[in-house]
């Protein structure tokens, strides 16, 4: 579940939040083996109304997938892609006609185990289709900690 931590105003040059309130059901699949790994992220969101805007957001489901090969004994390399797709969404209550959005991201990921219980990684994601949304290149690293 995500929320807002607070209202948004377009009056103020500031905003701690945006108003809206998701709720995300997410699957992951994850295998290693010697030479190569797959991981797999299936997310399904449930966008709620924003009573800032008026607007209820369109339902998105959500695909990303990973597969690395092993360079080295802690660093591995490999493709990435990313596709998302949306429902309409609606204005006060009523549908806005091909408002849904869609992506398609390809890209690569490189990460580094250094220790046994924890690996950081940079990945970078080049948009080639996009409708009703931003467009560019997105650069994100993680922090992955096993228990």
């Amino acid at each position: 579940m995500t929320t807002t931590a607070g209202g948004y105003d377009k009056n103020h040059s500031v905003n701690f939040g945006d108003g809206q309130t998701d709720l995300v059901a997410e699957l992951y699949l994850f295998k290693l083996m010697p030479q190569i790994s797959f991981d797999a992220v299936i997310k399904y969101a449930v966008r709620f109304r924003n009573p800032d805007s008026d607007v209820t957001p369109g339902n998105e489901f959500s695909a990303e997938g990973l597969a690395t090969w092993r360079l080295a004994e802690k660093i591995r390399i490999g493709p990435a892609v990313n596709f998302i797709i949306g429902e309409d969404n609606k204005k006060g209550g009523k549908t806005v006609t091909d408002s849904g959005l869609m992506r398609l991201s390809v890209g690569g990921e490189i990460y580094y185990g250094r220790f046994d219980h924890v690996k950081i990684s940079l990945a970078a994601y080049q948009d080639v289709l996009s409708r009703n949304t931003t467009e560019g290149v997105l650069v994100i690293s993680r922090f992955v900690i096993r228990f």
